[in-house]
């Protein structure tokens, strides 16, 4: 069998064609020296200091110039080389039973370009290492990791994504993870078994997660198709189907899909849009300044698109006032809760959990002494439903309405006594214009 020579012997492996005197004169030397030095099959091993590790190279960079290089032929010593060494890798590999799609992690190659720069009479790493040491380090840098992918969420919000699947012992599992401009990051795994198949529960289990990440952080949520989940999704799809409904909104809607069909399906203006928005997707309630930007920058006014009909209509579009929504959204959320019971025959039993969660998102953000006054002070709303004014929940918010933000008794008597007026319809309000 050839002798494998160590690098203190040769500088490369053409020292490999020496003969076989040199080898053994080398070998005799190596051992008569063996009480100094540690020894590997009669070589010494190599020396290092210090100064070894200013001249070590980046294994990730060597491995990264090594994929993109095309693959070259290695010489027959070389492969002798090697081909000792993947044996004694892959008999550890049996050994302890390791899966053979490890060697395809990512990690590999530079560990392997480690050790080879290490060299000869490395010695190995122990148990406590592995376990105690280097796992705090690498939980250190996974947390880091994802540090940097939650700022990313908040910056830029996330998609949540929920993929159901069956163990070997039957049980229905769900991975759910967050997606961001860094990639796709792995949140929990839930043994969903025992609801997994109510849209309620899977509804309030998505909930769940939206909460934990933050509702302002996330933009959409990707489910599989399992019954569960597209009766869930299909709630929430009532729910915002019927706010788009309102005639204000369904306009917003409509005037939205206008703008993003317009931009996506023209590549010179969605290159346009990027640059205004860092090289971000469209999502319109962040991006209305840098909308606004582009539409009326010098590049948008000099190109042709915006001297075309369709250009003109999406910049008028985009440009316009902001309407608020504010008198619209307690009805929006009446008309939302009618379609879900609706959905479900007005079964109280099958939709009770998801009002509940309706009802404690509402209480929490949504429900405002602004808003029942908005409400209340709709002309569209009002008259076309006079038993607003029974309602015990719109009229403390009218009134708490009032007190905040006029102090002085008298002004708020006079407003008092002007409701009157607006609610039977008298002078001005009568008018079919405020009808």
């Amino acid at each position: 069998m050839d002798e494998i020579p160590h690098s203190d012997d040769v500088d490369n492996l053409e020292g490999l064609e020496e003969d076989d005197h040199q080898t053994k004169v080398k070998g005799k030397r190596s051992i008569s020296n063996s009480s100094n030095h540690p020894t590997v099959q009669g070589k010494k091993c190599k020396q290092t200091g210090p100064i070894n590790l200013y001249f070590m190279k980046d294994v990730d960079e060597i491995v990264k110039q090594r994929r993109a290089k095309s693959k070259g032929q290695f010489d027959e010593n070389k492969k002798k080389l090697r081909d000792i060494v993947v044996e004694k890798f892959a008999r550890w590999m049996y050994d302890a039973g390791i899966p053979f799609n490890a060697v395809k992690y990512d990690s590999f190659e530079p560990c392997i370009e480690a050790i080879g720069q290490f060299g000869s009479g490395m010695k190995p790493p122990s148990y406590h290492e592995v376990r105690v040491k280097y796992l705090k380090k690498e939980l250190a840098n996974t947390n880091s990791l994802l540090k940097s992918h939650e700022e990313d969420h908040a910056k830029f919000e996330c998609t949540i994504m929920a993929d159901g699947w069956t163990d070997k012992k039957g049980r229905t599992l769900i991975n759910f993870l967050m997606n961001g401009p860094q990639g796709s990051v792995f949140v929990e795994l839930v043994d969903a078994s025992g609801y997994s198949h109510t849209a309620d529960k899977m509804f309030e289990l998505l909930s769940k997660f939206v909460y934990r990440i933050g509702e302002k952080n996330v933009v959409q949520i990707v489910i599989d198709n399992a019954s569960c989940n597209v009766s869930a999704a299909h709630c929430l799809d009532l729910l915002l189907e019927d706010i788009f409904k309102i005639s204000h909104l369904r306009k917003l809607h409509e005037r939205a899909l206008m703008v993003n069909s317009y931009i996506y399906n023209i590549p010179q203006v969605l290159s346009m849009i990027r640059e205004f928005t860092g090289q971000r997707d469209m999502r319109f309630h962040v991006q209305q300044a840098n909308l606004r930007k582009m539409f009326t920058s010098k590049k948008w006014v000099n190109s042709r698109f915006s001297k075309e009909a369709a250009g003109k209509r999406v910049a008028e579009l985009v440009d316009g006032e902001k309407q608020s929504p504010m008198g619209y959204i307690y009805e929006a959320m009446d008309r939302a809760k009618e379609a879900i019971a609706a959905s479900f025959n007005n079964n109280e039993e099958k939709y009770r959990n998801i009002f509940e969660f309706i009802d404690k998102r509402w209480n929490i953000q949504l429900h405002r002494p602004l808003h029942a006054a908005g409400y209340f002070l709709n002309p569209e709303c009002f008259y076309s439903n006079p038993d607003i004014e029974n309602d015990t929940e719109v009229m403390e918010g009218l009134y708490k309405c009032i007190s905040r933000l006029v102090r002085g008794e008298d002004l708020q008597d006079k407003i008092t006594n002007q409701l009157e007026k607006y609610k039977k319809a008298e002078g001005l309000f009568g008018l079919p214009m405020a009808i």
